[in-house]
């Protein structure tokens, strides 16, 4: 392939943002941001359902507490044993990683981007100590090397073993607190930042896609990540751009300046598909910032996209905001009127200015209780009160407001937390709730489905080529002897261990795996329904012989407050010795029958019968 200079990449990237900007789309993003923070034009009294839409429809679509399933796929039976231990400890590696690298929040602000744009960005990454976080994986380039002897004269050391020295270099190029040394990452990025080539109609068609950023000046020229640095012109503002329409990236950035002597670097990162390389492009630089294979042992491009209404034409499509912007526009100058109308039909009075003084006007107005108020002549002639009536039809336009929303995105006020006009029973709301989950259904699976190949084409590989160093997870017990699971002998009653910690590298768990993310419940569980599971789960495996009733026992304690299973349940050394005094019990009850049973029924015992037998 033909090697392509800076000045063409600039030029389709230019053309992939006419290709994102068409029909007005991005005016369209504007626009729905603005209703999305509650600001309509001046004269309306703002009515902010669109942010109560997004707000209550995230935490349905959303699940609280993703759990991952990793399987190893059909292979060779013999290596069985050792592939499902090692599924077990990618899971338990998996479960540490989504809260390690934040990506509960990371889904949830690329579920608004969804909800506002159609597009849900996340970034995903390999973070060393020696590289910026926008980029990935060391560069094998001789300023990287240098800018390493500089700090250790080796290769960086892991986090927990690092020096205030190396620290301190890192944290210069590197202050994401997301961003951990030798740790994947993933960052949401906005919609506004991201270009896929023109004519592209979903991501994995696209052969690169690339990433805009602002930085200082300064920083970009610190930095030993990038080259040519002599070329790296200011060429951006960052300020708060009011007027209509976008004229250029840099004024839609929409954040707020910095100060006067700061200059600032708008460039772009383009990542290809077909040669596996990061370029780095500025426009008023010449040649290329950054020009070299990434090095990421990742499937297609380095993200991950969230797209609630793809119509496999167009790759930015139509959002749910896009679909209810005139209802809310609406909806809000609906309400603007029953505010006029509600000032209009106060009451209001025709007084004869010959009847009544000034003084005695000012007494009406005053609304004091019990106020005298002279008239020169027939007080029924002198004041003519009056009330206009206010139509209630505009009462039902907002009704029939909400009933569009039901037909375009199928929201109702029940999914927002609260009952509508005529439906109070337990069993409507169940109905209304029951037709709504298909929906809700569709979309939680999309969060799903993109979470789980995030982990399985992504995540994954840059664990098994970047996890060099030994690293511990705690993984659950999945059968076999303990002693020959954890390597340590078993002392006589010691209970099975549950749960062990296990060492592992990326060499030892790289396999190919089948990656399931199953959303857990997204409506809260009350405690009193907690315990009511709690309980029948025990009474359902309480004399099953393949679970444990140790753990079943605390699964149930757990539930209940003001106690812990450690204070309830008796320990191993507790319950042997309870059986060693039963068993010592049991032994003196025998004896005794023993003994009993052998003297003759009325015979007389111990001495007094010798005395008998002697004196006969």
């Amino acid at each position: 392939m033909e090697e392509r200079t800076p000045s063409e990449w600039l030029s389709d990237i230019k053309l992939g943002l006419r290709y994102r900007s068409a029909g007005e789309r991005e005016k369209r993003w504007q626009r729905n941001y603005r209703y999305f923070k509650g600001q309509y034009d001046a004269g309306l009294i703002p009515v902010n359902i669109v942010f109560g839409i997004c707000r209550g429809m995230i935490p349905q679509i959303y699940f609280k507490a993703p759990t991952i399933l990793v399987r190893p796929r059909p292979g060779n039976p013999v290596e069985y044993t050792r592939r499902m231990m090692a599924s077990k400890i990618l899971q338990s590696a998996d479960k540490y990683l989504i809260n390690q690298m934040g990506i509960k929040k990371t889904l949830k602000l690329a579920t608004l981007d969804s909800l506002l744009y159609n597009v849900g960005i996340i970034k995903i990454g390999y973070h060393s100590v020696f590289s910026e976080f926008e980029v990935g994986p060391p560069a094998e380039a001789q300023e990287v090397l240098r800018a390493l002897a500089e700090i250790t004269g080796e290769l960086p050391s892991p986090p927990e073993q690092m020096t205030d020295k190396e620290r301190e270099k890192y944290i210069q190029y590197s202050y994401h607190d997301l961003i951990q040394p030798n740790m994947p990452w993933a960052l949401r990025v906005s919609p506004k930042d991201f270009v896929v080539p023109v004519g592209t109609k979903s991501i994995e068609e696209a052969p690169w896609c690339a990433f805009r950023f602002v930085k200082r000046l300064e920083e970009m020229k610190m930095s030993p990540v990038y080259k040519n640095k002599d070329q790296i012109k200011a060429n951006a503002s960052l300020r708060i751009e009011e007027r209509e329409g976008v004229t250029s990236p840099a004024e839609y950035q929409n954040q707020v300046a910095g100060p006067a002597m700061d200059d600032y670097v708008e460039a772009w990162e383009i990542w290809d598909k077909r040669n596996e390389t990061i370029k780095v492009v500025s426009d008023g630089c010449a040649k290329f910032l950054r020009d070299e294979e990434h090095g990421l042992e990742i499937n297609g491009l380095p993200v991950e996209i969230i797209q609630f209404n793809p119509d496999g034409d167009d790759f930015w499509g139509i959002s749910h905001v896009d679909a209810i912007a005139p209802q809310a526009l609406e909806y809000t100058e609906t309400r603007t009127q029953e505010a006029w109308h509600r000032k209009i039909s106060n009451l209001k009075m025709i007084i004869d200015k010959n009847s009544l003084p000034p003084e005695e006007i000012a007494k009406i107005e005053s609304g004091t209780i019990g106020n005298i108020v002279l008239s020169n002549g027939d007080p029924s002639k002198a004041v003519f009160a009056f009330s206009p009536s206010m139509s209630r039809d505009i009462f039902k336009n907002a009704e029939d407001i909400f009933a569009d929303l039901k037909v375009i995105i199928g929201y109702n006020r029940n999914q927002g937390g609260e009952f509508e006009q005529s439906r109070r029973t337990a069993e409507e709301i169940k109905t209304v709730r029951g037709a709504s989950q298909i929906r809700d259904d569709e979309l939680r699976d999309i969060i799903a489905d993109t979470l789980a190949h995030m982990f399985c084409k992504k995540i994954h590989p840059m664990l098994f080529q970047n996890w060099n160093n030994d690293r511990f997870v705690e993984v659950t017990s999945i059968g076999g002897a303990p002693q020959q699971q954890s390597g340590m002998p078993m002392q006589p009653g010691q209970p099975p261990p549950l749960v062990e910690w296990k060492p592992f590298d990326g060499a030892a768990i790289r396999g190919d795996y089948d990656v399931e993310v199953i959303p857990d419940s997204v409506l809260p569980m009350n405690k009193e329904q907690e315990k009511a599971e709690a309980i029948a789960l025990f009474q359902a495996f309480q004399n099953d012989p393949m679970i444990r009733p140790d753990v079943l026992r605390r699964h149930v304690i757990d539930k209940f407050e003001g106690i812990t299973p450690e204070e309830l349940i008796k320990t191993p050394q507790e319950m042997q010795a309870e059986q060693q005094q039963q068993l010592q019990t049991q032994l003196m009850l025998a004896q005794a029958k023993t003994q009993q049973a052998g003297t003759p029924q009325g015979a007389p015992k111990g001495n007094g019968a010798e005395k008998n037998a002697t004196a006969a």
